[in-house]
């Protein structure tokens, strides 16, 4: 395998990882918001717990 080759694979690892990471901080984000909008709408969370 050539240098060229290894430095094609660590780059799309490296970009991998980043996208990963970016994805993950997003999906938080969105998660974060949905609870928001659930809870201003009435939802009540602990109350649900309760029924376990």
């Amino acid at each position: 395998m050539s240098i060229s080759s290894n430095k094609s694979v660590v780059v799309r690892q490296v970009f991998a990882e980043d996208l990963d990471s970016e994805l993950l901080m997003i999906k938080a984000a969105i998660l974060s918001d949905s609870i928001e909008l659930l809870k201003r709408q009435g939802i009540d969370f602990e109350k649900n717990k309760e029924k376990d």
